[in-house]
This record gives structure tokens, C-alpha cells and sequence, in this order.
């Protein structure tokens, strides 16, 4: 998950001719959500 969101950062970043549609940034966007929630359960800081 963690790769593939550097990927789209690094197209959207610098590739001109490559466009991210919204659909991708929101499935993102859940997914970083769902990840920091899992760190903050694994510390303890729910």
C-alpha cells in the first residue's frame, strides 16, 4: 500500500502526461487513514 501511494506521489509529482482521477486519491486517502489507525492501535493511542 505504503509503495504504491509513493508511486502515484513521484507520477503526479513529475509526470506531466500521467493524470491520478479522483477515484485513486480517495482509495488512498482511506488507506492512509486505515493505516495510521492500525499504528495508533499497535502503540496504544486509541
Amino acid at each position: 500500500m505504503l509503495i504504491n501511494a509513493r508511486k502515484l506521489r513521484e507520477i503526479a509529482d513529475y509526470d506531466i502526461d500521467e493524470e491520478i482521477v479522483e477515484p485513486v486519491t480517495s482509495l488512498k486517502i482511506e488507506e492512509g487513514k486505515a493505516f495510521l489507525a492500525a499504528i495508533k492501535a499497535f502503540l496504544g493511542w486509541e
